[in-house]
Parts: structure tokens; sequence; C-alpha cells
């Protein structure tokens, strides 16, 4: 009689996840914008297609996102992250993108004055 032992191995995005739950413990301790995303999605036990698809976008463009390939964070997308994240924008804005808010704003309200 053989007794066989098979060590149980974890997808290899499972690992992943806890590694990055191991580098991030708490959400205020993330600095970046890409890794806040990570971090929200797994806490919220999505997988990357399943965002795209709440937010109405590819897996491929919010890839690009999480990864940070992407410079400027088009308003919309960032709006419905937050809901869906259930965090304030400005949790989503770097300080280049956090630039162009002020400035947008600084703009509307200029026209609204006049």
């Amino acid at each position: 009689m053989y007794i066989h032992s098979f060590r149980l191995i974890a997808p290899r995005k499972l690992l992943e996840a806890q590694l990055f739950n191991q580098q991030y413990q708490n959400y205020e301790d993330i600095q970046n914008v890409p890794d806040r995303l990570r971090w929200c999605r797994h806490h919220m036990g999505l997988m990357q297609k399943e965002v795209a698809d709440l937010i109405g976008i590819t897996r491929g463009q919010y890839i690009d996102f999480e990864v940070g390939y992407v410079d400027h964070y088009p308003k919309e997308i960032v709006d419905k992250l937050a809901e869906l994240y259930q965090i304030p924008v400005d949790d989503l804005l770097d300080d280049y993108n956090q630039m162009f808010k002020i400035s947008w704003e600084k703009y509307f309200k200029d026209i609204i004055k006049v």
C-alpha cells in the first residue's frame, strides 16, 4: 500500500495577492495610486476583469491603471472606481492628476464668475 502526498499549491495570482497584502496591511500606508487600486480590488475579492466590467472599460485598460502605465486617469473612470471601492476620489489621484483636478475646478469657477 502506497500513500501519496501532494503539496497543495495555490494559484500564482493568489500568492501574489497574499504577498501584496502582507506588504500593505493598511490602506493608509499606500502612497501610490496603482497600489491603492490593487489593494481595494483584493479586499473586495474582485478580479481585474470584474472591476473592468463593473466600470465599463476593458481588462487591459484597467490593468494599465493598476500597473501604472497611464499618466492621466480620466475623471469618469476615477469617479466610478471611487464609487465602487467606496473611497474618496482624491485617494485615486496622484500629485499630477490632482493638479489637473484643481486646474479644471479653478477654470470652471472662473467661468461661472464671469
